[in-house]
Formats: C-alpha cells, structure tokens, sequence
C-alpha cells in the first residue's frame, strides 16, 4: 500500500512552482494489543544505543551476537540482550525510514530522543497510545492521577485479561514510560508537567508520520496531542511551524503541511549531513 504525498525537491515551492507527486510507501501503527511494555518501558538509552549500532540489513537473529560482541547494551545479560534486540526492532525496524533516519541523526540530544522514543513506542504499543489519550483527558478533566488510578483504567480496557498484580505492573510502566518524556512526576498522585518538544523532534515526527498509516491526519492527531499542545492541537502545531526555520516543512493555512523533502530518510539526509553526523 502507498499514498500520493505532494512535496517539493531541496526548497519549498513559489506560489508558481508546481508540486511533484511521489508514491511513498506506508508503515502501520500497531493495532494488536499486548503486554510487552511489562518487560521494557520507554527506553532511551537502549533505543539510542539500538539505532546507533545497528545494520538493518543483518537479519534480526543474528543481531544479539553482534549487540553482545560490540556492547550495545553494557551489563546486559545475554538473555536480556536478546529481549533488547527483539523490543527496539518492533519499536523502530516497523519504521524503516523512521530507523534510517535516527542512523544518520548521530548527535540527538536527550529531550529530542526522548520525544522519539515516545512516539515510537507510541506507535507500536496501542495500550500505550491509548493511555497517552487518557492522560490528555485527565488533563483536561483536572482528575487525580496515580498507580491506583492507572491500574483501574488498564483493567478497564480489556476486563479479564489483565487484573491484580498484571494491571498494577503495567500502570507502573506506563506510568514510568509517560514519565521518562516528561509528561508527569515521577511520584503518585503524578502532575502532569509541560513538554519541552525542540524544532528538531518536531520536525522528525512530522516527517515520520508521513509514511505511517494512522489514525487523525498531519496536524491533528494522538501523536501530535500527546506533546501537549492544548486541545485541538492543529492550531498550535501551526503556530510554532511557522516560527520553526529552515527545519524543510512549512504549514498552510489549512490542510496538511509542504515538505521539501519527499520523505523521512531525504529530509535526515538534508539535516544531518555525513559531515557533520
């Protein structure tokens, strides 16, 4: 499956330039629920040491030798390793372009990997993107929020498959996982807390969702809100588009934003140069 994208090559277009249309083809985001965030949360610094080290043209199986070998992973277990491996190839090989991109993204700094790895496992956890939404509209609602709180509403979302100790760990992760981005305190009951989101991680998450089949469109969706631009978020990405620089995407008035780049991978290549990479 591929989608028609209007974009430009190299500069953003004049009012006479005409748009070139490209066939770009779509990543899904996840749509089958499951529990693995129970063993791995939001991971920066392993999802940093994953797309800094990995070939993505060795197959998956053979990666874990190599992560052990190189230490990828420094004081991991061998078993942990693994599981390692296996977690961050869903979270950013599902995403090819998304990957090839943070390869070239060699000097990432921690809040724009933390915006990164957020939308990511956004992407590939749906219990996650979910809670993302509820944590906007407990915001909204000013409603209390704890483990308690959060393990309620995990138990709420699949009545009889997770409960008791399951549902409380999970809260736990998701709970850890929201507040690693930097989205809520780290002790119960949480606040919620305003997330820095730099030019850069912006950027990469608007050139990201481009390829991605996914609920919303641009400028509106649980991506973008779960950032916590106030309700709706389309008006407000706008606005800081507008002040961003030569970041290649510009907003219209209406309707979805002009990229000069045709994709991700183009745009990375524009913005991290190998030399300075």
């Amino acid at each position: 499956m591929s989608r028609r994208v209007s974009c430009v090559s190299n500069s953003f277009p004049t009012a006479s330039a005409a748009a070139m249309t490209l066939l770009l083809p779509f990543s899904n985001e996840a749509s089958e629920v499951h529990t693995r965030i129970l063993r791995l949360s939001l991971a920066v610094e392993e999802s940093r040491a994953y797309w800094a080290h990995v070939d993505p043209r060795v197959p998956l199986d053979a990666r874990p030798a190599i992560a052990l070998s190189e230490g990828w992973f420094p004081g991991r277990s061998k078993p942990r390793v693994h599981y390692l491996v296996a977690a961050c190839a869903e979270r950013f090989d599902a995403f090819p372009d998304g990957l090839e991109a943070l390869r070239r993204w060699r000097a990432i700094d921690d809040t724009c990997a933390r915006i990164v790895t957020h939308v990511h496992l956004m992407l590939s956890d749906p219990l996650y993107r979910a809670f993302t939404v509820e944590l906007l509209a407990l915001r909204r609602r000013g409603g209390p929020l704890d483990r308690d709180v959060a393990a309620r509403w995990v138990e709420e979302r699949a009545p009889g498959r997770w409960a008791g100790i399951t549902a409380k760990q999970a809260a736990q992760k998701l709970l850890a996982a929201a507040h690693e981005t930097g989205l809520l305190t780290a002790k119960d009951p949480r606040e919620h807390l305003a997330l820095k989101v730099p030019d850069l991680a912006l950027a990469y998450v608007l050139q990201l969702l481009r390829g991605v089949r996914h609920e919303g469109t641009a400028l509106s969706n649980v991506y973008l809100a779960s950032m916590g631009w106030a309700q709706p978020a389309e008006k407000q990405v706008r606005e800081r588009l507008a002040t961003m620089g030569p970041l290649g995407v510009r907003a219209k008035s209406e309707g979805d934003p002009i990229f000069a780049d045709p994709g991700v991978v183009a745009w990375a290549r524009h913005t991290f140069p190998p030399s300075v990479a």
